[in-house]
């Protein structure tokens, strides 16, 4: 007998997990516990203790249940193991919430074949459990006690066994709690730890911006800062001696008013604009512009400029330096170095004996060498042999006074101070001095590293796709969609060509229109409309397809469209199976069962199909108009009868359907006899001519 159960708390909402199904929230609630697959301490193996104890039986475990298994987290008087959900007996009932008790489980339908009971696992016979409730109702597992004998407990015991339950969970519930406290402490801490760091950095931007703008006002070059409507935010005792302007006049003021050239201002305005606009500019970092001072007086300045963001306001800082005085030579010299400086690629100057003599930033990456290191050192330190020796020849050339110029850019393969090898594009142009002779090379390298995989992976890629395109068991059309060519065949594979019978040339430029079938056509364009509109992004259907010698195929077509960046639709790829056999044979089983229908329906005899399987045995499927007439009831009252319903008791042999491959009986107007049936036939027929 069942013991009586007592409903659980029903299942509130998760409010940690909304929105799933209560078996997904079940399962997240007991990970959360963190108690799977973990040893259980000694609070719970007391419980467990105490629960065989109070049962007075030798056996007792702490199941938990998940997806897929039973965990036996602690036992008692047995080896505790895993075991799939399936054959859990805790399993069959635990969700339900109750407390269940079995005098015997071997005589309980729902447990005496399950395999604990049988024997295959153990042979529970005295079985007792309660479920696990979490405080949010799930249910987790139970807490089970058993005996291989047959026994009864009491109310009581029950009641204690229940009570014990709660105390598990209040276990797992403590131990969840103190975890998150842990974690909370924890992120606390780290908390205040940022909290620290973020004083601490607030700190060092506060003395910082102090000692910044002491060094501003103490500084011999102008800064100033202008905003996006290039109106001066800051402008510094230097600005104020070069400019003319004091501070107080100059902030505020627009930028072109205040020390642009009016020749220059429309272009000045343009280029600021598209910055803005664009957040790129056309200028480098250090640029030498004309200017002009508060009394008309011409300037040429030179300008190191620092675009910033500083939430969703933008501005330019310009720190200027006045070098009219020397305007070309240093415009020229600065502006060099702040190309070689910025520049990306590594940039090595040379002279005429193949020793380096600059070496920049980008060069040191590349190369692994500091600049120090490498300025005075041979090129042999970086580059081949081979190569050493052309670039030797070049200088050669040049000190000779040879026309030279600039080489093209060729891919070499230099060294790194480490020994690997480094993939580089090399251009080499001549350095000249002020009288235009050669004293030297500049030799710009570009790390093509990651180019040359790009195209290895290119290329593999190609081969891969061609490989698959060309040996595909279906055809492939790949058609454009866009352009000259929009509507025609671009390629396809061989397979297709053989489908449809024509060589791929003839193929190439023909649309999908001149191998459809007219009747067709309508249909398949509505397709590619759908397509085309963004309405389906693939489409799957059947059409015929005309072949080369005018013969029509069924084909079933998978199309999918490929975009190019700008969401435009470019390409269709097409999948193309030849279904014709499949077709004909669907349309040979159709006919076929239209001809049996129509001799079944038609019959002059009374026929009745009968089944054979274990759930229909004896069962009338399906009847004639005859056997209607015949038995005088509607086939609405013989369907789903047993065939024996319809024999006279006194004339009904023994028993055999449907052990037997056939059977007979003999009514007092007429004769039955069923249709002999193979060992795996599902239905026999029954059929006899109506009386007279």
């Amino acid at each position: 007998m069942t013991a009586q159960v007592k409903p659980v708390t029903p299942v509130i909402e998760d409010q940690e997990h909304p929105g799933l199904s209560v078996e997904r929230q079940r399962l997240a609630v007991l990970h959360a516990y963190g108690v799977l697959d973990a040893p259980a301490d000694a609070e719970l193996d007391d419980v467990v203790h105490t629960a065989a104890m109070v049962a007075g039986v030798p056996h007792a475990t702490l199941n938990l249940i998940d997806e897929h298994r039973q965990c036996q987290l602690t036992t008692v008087g047995f080896e505790g193991t895993d075991s799939a959900r399936a054959d859990s007996m805790c399993a069959l009932h635990f969700t339900g919430g109750e407390v269940v008790h079995l005098p015997d489980a071997a005589l309980d339908e729902r447990y005496r074949t399950n395999p604990w009971v049988d024997g295959r696992l153990g042979r529970v016979r005295l079985y007792a459990s309660a479920p696990l409730i979490s405080p949010q109702g799930h249910a987790l597992g139970s807490l089970c006690v058993f005996d291989t004998e047959p026994g009864e407990l009491t109310p009581a015991q029950l009641s204690a066994l229940e009570r014990l339950a709660r105390v598990v969970v209040a276990l797992f519930e403590r131990r969840r709690q103190a975890r998150l406290a842990e974690e909370y402490a924890q992120q606390a801490r780290r908390n205040a730890e940022q909290a620290r760091e973020h004083a601490a950095r607030a700190e060092r931007l506060s003395a910082r911006d102090a000692e910044l703008r002491l060094v501003l006002a103490a500084t011999s070059d102008a800064f100033l800062a202008v905003d996006e409507d290039q109106r001066i935010t800051s402008w510094n005792a230097a600005a104020q001696r070069l400019f003319g302007w004091t501070a107080e006049e100059a902030v505020g003021r627009s930028l072109v008013d205040t020390i642009v050239p009016p020749a220059m201002a429309a272009a000045h305005t343009g280029g600021f604009e598209r910055f803005l606009r664009t957040g790129t500019r056309e200028l480098s970092s250090t640029l030498e512009v004309p200017a002009v001072r508060r009394d008309g007086a011409a300037l040429s300045i030179e300008l190191t400029l620092t675009p910033v963001r500083t939430g969703e306001q933008r501005r330019v800082y310009a720190a200027i330096r006045d070098v009219t005085d020397r305007r070309r030579m240093e415009r020229e010299l600065h502006s060099l170095a702040g190309i070689v400086a910025g520049a990306r690629d590594a940039i090595v100057a040379v002279d005429l004996t193949g020793r380096i003599t600059s070496w920049n930033a980008a060069a040191e990456q590349l190369y692994g060498y500091p600049a120090e290191d490498a300025v005075g050192a041979d090129l042999h330190l970086v580059a081949s042999a081979d190569d050493v020796q052309r670039l030797g020849g070049w200088l050669v050339r040049a000190a000779a006074g040879e026309d030279v110029t600039s080489t093209t850019a060729a891919d070499q393969v230099g060294r790194h101070r480490d020994g690997s090898a480094v993939d580089v594009s090399i251009t080499v142009s001549p350095v000249l001095d002020a009288a235009g002779a050669v004293v030297g090379a500049s030799i710009a390298a570009r790390d093509i590293t990651e180019r040359l995989r790009a195209e290895a992976a290119l290329r593999e890629a190609e081969r891969r796709f061609s490989l698959a395109f060309t040996h595909a068991p279906t055809g492939v059309l790949l058609t454009a969609l866009s352009g000259e060519q929009a509507g025609r065949f671009l390629d396809v594979n061989p397979t297709a060509c053989t489908m449809l019978g024509h060589l791929r040339e003839e193929l190439l430029g023909k649309t999908f229109a001149d191998v459809t079938h007219p009747e067709d056509l309508p249909s398949s364009q509505a397709q590619v409309r759908r397509l085309l509109s963004g309405e389906a992004s693939t489409v799957h259907l059947e059409k015929r397809y005309v072949r080369a010698d005018g013969a029509v195929i069924w084909v079933a077509l998978d199309v999918a469209v490929i975009h190019g960046e700008d969401g435009e639709a470019r390409y269709a790829v097409t999948h193309v199976e030849d279904v014709t056999r499949q077709r004909a044979d669907r349309e040979r089983l159709a006919e076929s069962e239209q001809r049996f229908r129509l001799a079944f329906d038609t019959a002059p005899v009374a026929m009745v199909i009968v089944g054979l399987g274990e759930d229909d045995a004896a069962r009338v499927l399906q009847v004639n108009s005859t056997s209607c007439a015949f038995t005088g009831l509607s086939a609405a009252q013989l369907l789903t009868r047993d065939v024996h319903d319809l024999i006279h008791p006194t004339t009904r042999p023994t028993p055999c359907w449907p052990s037997r491959r056939c059977c007979w009986v003999n009514a007092p107007t007429t004769s039955w006899n069923c249709a002999s049936a193979t060992p795996t036939a599902r239905c026999g027929g029954v059929c006899s001519r109506p009386p007279p």
